[in-house]
């Protein structure tokens, strides 16, 4: 593992870790925003196309709000150490969009917390793309990169002709300069 994988991947773990730790450990904080979560899903039609409950009570949000919590510090501890770092970072990019749109609801706020809101949300957004490269850097592909670029990097005179081509071309040009030479004196 190289170094800037080796400090990254806990820095994007790191806000994962907390927001994780937090709803897992105090749920009613988060109670209210998962509620708008829900609601927005049940009018979107999203509990009607998979038949979904969404009517839930207070001990039901609770738990679904500790299980992602949960999860979240499950996956973002994993992608820290580097274990199943594309699994781990696919799951919290796929958690952190909810959560992003119930934490920042920018269409809601009017003026300088509509820029807040929308501030936030970028920022979310932000961290879900830092997951997904997490996911899409390993180091199977940044070996295969580099191993690519070697090989399309041949020197000229190897690519444009075969050992006995670029051979003839080459004395046929020492000859060509030495009796160039020779006429000159």
């Amino acid at each position: 593992m190289n170094a800037i994988r080796f400090l990254a991947r806990p820095l994007v773990a790191a806000p994962f870790l907390a927001s994780g730790i937090d709803a897992a450990l105090f749920p009613e904080a988060h109670r209210e925003r998962a509620a708008k979560l829900f609601a927005t899903a049940r009018l979107s039609g999203f509990a009607k196309k998979y038949g979904v409950q969404l009517e839930l009570s207070a001990h039901t949000t609770d738990t679904i709000t500790r299980s992602t919590g949960t999860a979240m510090v499950a996956a973002g501890s994993l992608l820290a150490l580097g274990k199943m770092p594309r699994l781990c970072a696919g799951i919290l990019a796929a958690v952190q969009v909810p959560l992003a749109l119930s934490n920042y609801p920018f269409w809601e706020k009017e003026g300088a917390e509509k820029r807040a809101a929308l501030i936030g949300l970028l920022s979310a957004a932000g961290l879900a793309g830092g997951a997904i490269l997490a996911a899409a850097a390993t180091e199977k592909t940044t070996a295969a990169t580099a191993t690519s670029a070697k090989t399309t990097a041949a020197p000229p005179e190897t690519t444009a002709a075969s050992p006995d081509t670029s051979t003839a071309q080459s004395s046929s040009a020492l000859s060509k300069h030495a009796s160039e030479a020779k006429a000159a004196k």
